[in-house]
This record gives structure tokens, sequence and C-alpha cells, in this order.
């Protein structure tokens, strides 16, 4: 996609409770791309009953390394059965890794998971299946409808924090108190 001057990309989305698409419920979303023909991102806060070392027994990946427990996440909904690493860059040239930043690059391909189970692969990633898709304007008229707010992504949100938690700690970098957001009426 070509990316624009108004371009969310590198952006967290974050839902307000007033949110009515429960794929999207108190989400977290990164945004991969953003630009003419759409936006692409990965919901961050959303972990699914997987884990990582389960999804490398369904994919008959070996597991020499001993890997976190971490959950998978669920990504969104537009392809719920395909993988998606949001990394760290690293010393691979995996077959389908697009450069998000110069620091995060996000690859759907199982050479990169190959590459954690050897212990060779990001320092730094999270692994989701499925992915949140936006048509052209798709994501202007959501963000003008007041579905979400924006903020800087940020490494420690993405790499560090638990999950669950990124969803308040973004409000309270915002300063927002998500409690005093009201459903908007009709007069």
């Amino acid at each position: 996609m070509q990316n624009s001057p108004l371009s969310l990309r590198n952006k967290f989305l974050v839902a307000l409770p007033t949110m009515e698409d429960r794929n999207f419920d108190k989400a977290v979303t990164f945004i991969c791309d953003h630009g003419d023909e759409g936006a692409m991102g990965i919901v961050i806060n959303q972990p699914l009953e997987l884990s990582l070392p389960e999804v490398f027994k369904q994919l008959n990946l070996p597991n020499p390394i001993e890997l976190p427990t971490t959950s998978v996440l669920k990504g969104g909904p537009v392809k719920p059965q395909r993988g998606f690493l949001l990394h760290t860059p690293s010393d691979h040239d995996w077959h389908t890794s697009m450069r998000v930043t110069d620091e995060l690059m996000l690859t759907a391909s199982k050479d990169a998971l190959e590459s954690i189970a050897q212990g060779d692969g990001p320092s730094n990633y999270l692994f989701a299946l499925g992915f949140a898709g936006w048509s052209p304007g798709q994501l202007e008229t959501e963000l003008k409808e007041n579905c979400w707010l924006t903020i800087d992504a940020d490494f420690d949100t993405l790499f560090n924090q638990p999950a669950e938690a990124r969803w308040n700690s973004l409000y309270e970098k915002m300063g927002i108190d998500p409690g005093t957001i009201a459903v908007g009426g009709n007069a």
C-alpha cells in the first residue's frame, strides 16, 4: 500500500469503551499498513487459549529450545487460520516479511517459526492468528465516528507488557479514564 502523510502506520488504535463490534471490544490494534488501498493491523491484546508451543506442536515443528508459554493472540477477524509474526528485525530474509518500520517487521511464513524453534529467530516477537483489515476509507470513517483513539506505538507496550494490560495502560498513558466516556445519544 502507498503510505500517505496521514498514514496511521506504526500507531495503536485503542477501542473506545463504546465500541459495538465484539471483535474489537477493548481492543488495541497495531497498524502495520495504511494507505489508499485500506489498512491492515494486528490486535495485540486478545490472547487465545493457545500457547506458542502448542502451535509448534500442531505444525509439527521441532521444539529443541524452551519456548515461552506466551499466548497466541487473536490478531483480528480476517483469515483467523493464518499466523502473523510481528517482530524486531533479524538476520533472516523470510519469504513474506514486510517492513513496518526500521524496528518492526511483519512475517506470515512458516520459516520464521522454524527459526524461532531453532533458537535463531527474532529477539522480540508477538504471534497472532488473523488480522484486522479495513477497505479504502473504512478506517477513516470509523475514526470520524469515534470508534477509536490513536496513539504512537511503542516497544514497551508491544513486547514488555502483558497482553491483558495493554488497553488500560494506553488509556493511562493518554490520561483518560475510560469509565468517563459516555455513549452518545440522540436529542
